[in-house]
């Protein structure tokens, strides 16, 4: 991995963006850290493997079987190669080959200017690179594999593996947990984990992570074990499947787990021991309505995603410069306090009103909504009563309450489906408005709460 391989990665803890400190041997980070320009946190590099994950997580069935990877570690690929086939009477390429192709590597055209990205999560000892390098298209000059898992023992394998071959270079590794993947939204054109989310403390969080940083459409394959109950299995084959599932009491596939705006493609098995759940999350879409075909004026227009379009216009850089400019939040209570109501006179009622719920000064005793819930419920509430500059100062502090842009946008457009045409397209309207100016602060001198709010004045008229 490379310095400049960190522009695609974020803090596990904040989603900020990361910048390395540290050694470098040859073109390749050697030793340092990461360093979060959000929350300042500094996630470690040892030996040019980042460790992005917080060892104070990793608890319950994590814990337990990261020490027994670790420990079988050496052995891992080579049982699965010669002792599974065995142990299920059936060659274990009948799997591999079978969730390969429903990765569909063949189909991934070159991107103009990115590279093609591929994810596995939980990559073990690379068993699969090879299958990656078989079927990815030759064309695709500018490919990254990455690959993430919480086992030091097996990611050491996966390095030997790596450093052995010609596809290496292409490939980068990390120590991370599926819970909390280091990566921004849409980051990768497909995205796969194979035999390890049984065991998972929370599957469907590890679902809704792979989701998230899958780009819309691609697919997302998860394969781990399930006795084949369409098949004659023996008591043998049963007692072979207990052995190796044990420490999960019901083996099954997770489909009912993926995120509510995911769409299950299939569940399928692949093998004796092995089912294989493929999903994606689609683009949004909004139909326009029919054209009026009385008026010779109007015209049709395509299908488009406006929410997409409009949360497209803030990039990473921008939103984790405003982050860091944020501070921790004490800064924005103080402007709330200060500055709005001098741009504002009539705001100072509204800004004592949320001071007094949300944000408790002196050692006041908190709400029980956390800090991003919170501004959830605000932005939600100001779309749904059609405001505009309030809408546009909560949008901006849900942005920095970690909420996504895409989110925001999505929750705008559910508010205008429920509270009409003209909700949801003021609410738009002030969205877009809203990252435009946050673009711009953003690209300026200083872009701290009070600089924001300034812009959001000027752009927002009362």
């Amino acid at each position: 991995m490379t310095p400049a391989d960190a522009d695609l990665l974020v803090c596990p803890t904040c989603n900020g963006s990361l910048v390395f400190r540290g050694r470098t041997a040859g073109a390749l980070i050697a030793s340092g850290v990461l360093q979060c320009r959000g929350c300042g946190t500094a996630w470690p590099v040892c030996d040019g493997v980042p460790h992005l994950y917080d060892p104070s997580q990793v608890r319950g069935s994590d814990y337990f079987l990261r020490f027994v990877y670790d420990w079988i570690a050496p052995w891992h690929d080579l049982s699965v190669k010669f002792v599974l086939p065995v142990l299920q009477t059936e060659s274990a390429d009948t799997a591999r080959n079978a969730y390969m192709e429903r990765l569909e590597l063949t189909r991934l055209v070159p991107r103009n200017g990115t590279p093609v990205r591929i994810l596995e999560v939980g990559i073990g000892g690379g068993a699969n690179l090879p299958l990656i390098e078989r079927d990815v298209p030759s064309d695709i000059g500018n490919l990254e594999v990455w690959g993430v898992d919480l086992s030091p023992g097996m990611l050491a394998q996966c390095r030997r593996r790596v450093r052995w071959s010609s596809f290496g270079r292409r490939v980068r590794l990390m120590l991370a947990d599926a819970h909390a993947l280091p990566f921004p939204d849409a980051s990768f054109d497909r995205v796969f984990h194979v035999g390890g989310i049984a065991g998972y403390r929370d599957a469907k969080l590890a679902l809704a992570e792979m989701a998230r940083v899958a780009r819309p459409g691609t697919p997302i394959v998860v394969v781990d074990e399930q006795l084949d109950r369409a098949r004659q299995n023996s008591l043998y084959h049963r007692f072979v499947f207990w052995a190796i599932t044990i420490y999960d009491p019901n083996p099954h596939a997770p489909a009912a787990e993926i995120p509510r705006h995911a769409v299950c493609d299939e569940s399928t098995q692949v093998s004796r021991f092995y089912y294989c759940l493929r999903f994606h999350v689609p683009e949004t879409t909004i139909t326009p309505p029919p054209a009026d075909h009385a008026n010779p004026t109007s015209k049709e227009s395509p299908s488009m995603d406006p929410a997409a379009s409009i949360a497209d216009i803030l990039t990473p850089n921008a939103l984790a410069m405003l982050r860091t400019a944020y501070g921790n939040g004490d800064d924005m209570t103080r402007v709330l306090a200060a500055a709005l109501p001098a741009l504002y006179p009539p705001a100072r009622e509204y800004v004592d009103a949320i001071g007094d719920a949300f944000y408790p000064l002196q050692g006041a005793i908190p709400g029980p909504l956390t800090a991003a819930n919170r501004e959830r419920c605000l932005v939600t509430l100001l779309a749904a009563r059609g405001a505009k500059r309030n809408l546009a100062i909560h949008v901006y502090m849900a942005l920095m309450a970690g909420i996504p842009a895409a989110e925001i946008c999505h929750i705008l457009l559910l508010v205008g489906a429920y509270a009409g045409v003209e909700s949801l397209a003021g609410a738009l309207a002030t969205a877009k408005t809203t990252f435009e100016t946050l673009a711009t602060v953003a690209a300026g001198a200083t872009c701290g709460p009070s600089d924001v709010l300034k812009a959001l004045a000027v752009a927002l008229p009362m």
